[in-house]
């Protein structure tokens, strides 16, 4: 090669002119990282955010050349803001396009929600309300990072930050069909595996206050029947009356997974005057609401579960502990992994043990056993 500055012939590895000393080639230790093409726009941080710009043109403003940009901020990395940059070059985010997150849900539930169980939209709508704070903001500003917030500040387990992450990409597929946002962010969001929520089992003394408030506290029957029978909330409130064998004093429900789809569950000889209650109740469910309509989650947690805690003074749980406690009362009473593991809807006891608690009365009965 020539040498740029002296024109002298140097050898083609050489770093630096022999004859000048001007720098061939970089050295492999200050090698530049790829920069970003030209026109396709750049990321700056103003204050604790990001924010994206494009050139869109030039002018001509005193004699002089300038660009013309078009912004957008708020981001919280300067990825998502890179990444934004083709949408605020294109001007994809449409004038007309000023629905907000929670219209754009609503407009996708009344098209949805026939195609699916009412459960399993009731499911939709409580992971749904995690999003609040963005439920005013228009979609097409909307952000990945704005959205994984509210997955990551949510205290519930990994069952609901999935549910928030399916509901969130079935809106924005709808948004992309009718042109009001131009991709399905939901698709970035992710779930940490490693979160779990806080479901305790009751105790034996607390299912007793449960038991005692039959009758005396709404509702209090609801509970104590999920507590001996396993079904998951929405499951049991979707259980008609048709699932009950009277021949073999056994209700057939469930549906989330393969294993506990239309399980059998033989009923305890403690439940039989509930049962006989609620069958008698003009409904075509067993644990309906006051009108004999379907109970969603929803529902059946603010105004049945909660107010039944309150009154009883029971703190730290939630309707799933119910689900937890049937998983307790099986560890102490003789029978196979596997029927057990059939009972509550698991492919196998291992899943089941994972909802088994290790209480003090469990373990003191060991001990008393040595």
């Amino acid at each position: 090669m020539n040498c740029p500055k002296c024109k002298k012939s140097c050898a083609d590895d050489a770093i630096f002119c022999q004859f000048c000393g001007k720098k061939l080639i970089k050295s492999q230790n200050n090698v530049r990282t790829k920069q970003r093409g030209n026109g396709t726009g750049t990321a700056f941080k103003r204050g604790r955010t990001w924010t994206a710009r494009v050139t869109i043109g030039w002018e001509y403003k005193d004699g002089r050349k300038i660009q013309k940009y078009r912004t957008f901020g708020g981001f919280q990395t300067k990825t998502d803001a890179e990444n934004y940059c083709y949408t605020l070059k294109t001007n994809q985010r449409k004038p007309e396009a000023t629905d907000s997150f929670s219209q754009t849900y609503e407009s996708w539930k009344k098209e949805y929600e026939g195609r699916i169980s009412p459960t399993t939209m009731a499911t939709y709508k409580a992971a749904w309300n995690y999003y609040k704070k963005l439920h005013p903001l228009p979609i097409a500003s909307l952000t990945v990072s704005q959205l994984q917030q509210c997955i990551d500040e949510c205290p519930k387990g990994r069952s609901t930050l999935n549910d928030m992450r399916t509901v969130c990409s079935l809106v924005y597929k709808y948004a992309v069909i009718n042109n009001l946002v131009t991709n399905n962010l939901a698709q970035h969001l992710y779930v940490n595996a490693k979160k779990k929520g806080t479901r305790p089992a009751f105790t034996s003394d607390e299912l007793e206050k449960i038991r005692k408030a039959i009758g005396t506290h709404p509702y209090a029957d609801y509970v104590y029947f999920m507590c001996y029978t396993g079904f998951r909330p929405n499951e049991m409130l979707s259980l008609k009356k048709d699932a009950y064998d009277k021949a073999h004093n056994a209700l057939t429900g469930g549906f989330k997974t393969e294993a506990g789809t239309n399980r059998v569950v033989p009923l305890n000889a403690k439940l039989a005057p509930i049962l006989a209650e609620r069958m008698a109740f003009e409904s075509d469910y067993i644990f309906p609401k006051p009108d004999g309509s379907l109970m969603d989650d929803e529902y059946f947690r603010k105004y049945c579960f909660v107010p039944l805690m309150s009154a009883l003074k029971i703190e730290d749980r939630v309707p799933y502990s119910c689900r937890h406690t049937f998983a307790n009362l099986l560890k102490n009473v003789k029978g196979s992994d596997t029927d057990k593991a059939a009972l509550i809807g698991h492919s196998d006891a291992s899943m089941t043990k994972y909802y088994q608690s290790a209480d003090y009365e469990s373990l003191q009965a060991i001990i008393d056993s040595l």
